[in-house]
């Protein structure tokens, strides 16, 4: 059988295939026009078959009825080229078939449980801690600090802010693999590791052409896979599939993330169902669940070329850059020691230890004042920092107002709080949380204050949120 060169059109088909995949994803209107010519020049390159096959296949029995010299009606070239092409540039995304997972599969579910349960312990901790005259050890402190707030610097006020803190909209975050997997040079924030909401972000931000919740046929028709990312559905998280914090052939992009924000980590924080009202009543039982529920989390890391993995595949060592489904995990170990991650810092401290040993009473002889170093955190209110404050750097308004503690730990209600999400031009005017609300702990209030040394003094700050306002 010889072999005839391939169809013209055919040929222009595979080029428009191939350079179709190139268009950054914000460019629509190309992406649209190389789909239309990709799809004439197939069709031109099937209904050509017949032709090419009656040219260059003779003398040869070709699949079906007719032999001799020219007699093939080349009905099985046309099929086999047809089946090729599919193949070649048929249905993409999700690594190129999502026909291998189940319907309805849920991508990082389990790894995200862990971690939203270990954020739920950790911020009854703290709030236990700061309502209590029962102190925490300070190893423990620690840790709870960073893997609240991503750091122990006591200086740095305790707070998580209701919209996408405002550093995920510069130009250094959009290095998902660098801030996922990665050692940010001379950046000591946003690394693998560096807190709990950065790791849930890393973890269940849609990547590239918003996977794992679209695939396309031929490059340019969209379809969605109906799968979830760390339990949520699409749309949760996109209004469209050019939506992604992704790093791919030279291009990244991070849009969107404001959506993962408030469905994954505000998502769960809110699913925090107890009442919080006697924190310091049960501390010990607090630390106690927060300890098995990091060591639960510890068990769920994959070893990803000799470095701890949350989220992704067992044997697919794949960086954190997120430009498909397997790439959308974090990679720790990448920094030095000095940048540990939250949970071996945490899991050092509570290892071996009962609850009791990391829980400091107050002597009698102290027993009615506050000391100095605790002053900086000690809260007013029932609930950890919620902040409307879109993130960045702490603000200090000036206020040299002496406030005083106060022993009374009741909840405020401020009815007219408000909030505008302008950190994102992207829109969607989903609810991603109303599954949420049923149990939703209330409105979440905001406290803080900063010691009495020479440090510029921050006012007394107070924002409070009421119950679904998070996502009006």
């Amino acid at each position: 059988m010889r072999m005839a060169p391939l169809h013209g059109h055919c040929r222009f088909a595979f080029l428009i295939s191939y350079f179709s995949q190139k268009i950054p994803p914000q460019y629509k209107a190309p992406q649209k026009l190389y789909g239309y010519g990709l799809l004439s020049s197939l069709l031109f390159c099937l209904f050509g078959c017949k032709s090419l096959v009656a040219r260059t296949m003779k003398d040869t029995e070709v699949i079906g009825k007719g032999k001799g010299r020219g007699k093939g009606n080349g009905k099985g070239v046309w099929v086999a080229l047809l089946v090729m092409v599919m193949v070649a540039m048929g249905m993409r995304g999700v690594s190129g078939s999502y026909e291998d997972y189940e319907k309805g599969h849920n991508f990082n579910g389990k790894e995200h449980e862990a971690l939203c349960s270990v954020f739920k312990a950790s911020a009854d901790v703290w709030e236990a801690s700061k309502g209590s005259p029962l102190k925490l050890d300070k190893n423990l402190e620690y840790g709870v600090r960073q893997a609240l707030f991503g750091t122990h610097d006591e200086r740095i006020p305790e707070r998580i802010t209701e919209g996408l803190p405002a550093a995920y909209n510069t130009y250094s975050l959009q290095y998902r693999g660098t801030r996922c997997g990665g050692c940010p040079g001379g950046d000591t924030n946003y690394f693998a590791g560096w807190s709990i909401t950065h790791d849930l972000m890393c973890l269940c931000t849609p990547g590239y052409y918003s996977e794992p919740f679209y695939y396309w046929i031929l490059g340019f028709i969209y379809r969605e896979t109906g799968f979830r990312l760390c339990g949520r559905k699409r749309e949760d998280m996109v209004p469209d599939q050019y939506q992604g914090w992704y790093s791919y052939n030279g291009y990244k992009q991070a849009k969107g993330l404001h959506s993962s924000w408030k469905a994954v980590v505000l998502g769960c924080y809110n699913k925090r169902t107890k009442p919080r009202g006697t924190e310091g009543h049960n501390l010990e039982e607090k630390v106690k669940k927060l300890s098995e529920a990091t060591q639960h989390f510890t068990t769920l890391l994959k070893q990803s070329g000799g470095r701890p993995k949350l989220g992704g595949f067992e044997k697919h060592h794949t960086e954190s850059d997120g430009k498909d489904e397997k790439s959308m995990h974090v990679r720790y170990g990448a920094c030095n020691d000095r940048r540990q991650p939250w949970w071996k810092k945490l899991n050092e401290t509570l290892m071996g230890k009962k609850p009791e040993q990391l829980i400091k009473r107050p002597s009698s002889a102290s027993s009615g004042a506050v000391p100095a170093h605790d002053r900086h955190t000690r809260s007013t209110g029932r609930g950890m920092s919620i902040s409307q404050e879109e993130g960045g750097e702490s603000k200090d308004p000036g206020d040299t107002n002496t406030t005083t503690l106060d022993d009374s730990y009741t909840l405020e209600l401020d009815s007219n709080s408000t909030h505008a999400d302008n950190t994102s031009t992207d829109t969607n005017g989903m609810d991603p949380h109303a599954e949420d609300h049923d149990d939703d702990p209330g409105p979440l209030t905001f406290h803080y204050l900063r010691s009495s040394s020479r440090r510029p003094r921050a006012s007394l700050l107070l924002v409070s949120l009421p119950l679904g306002s998070l996502f009006l």
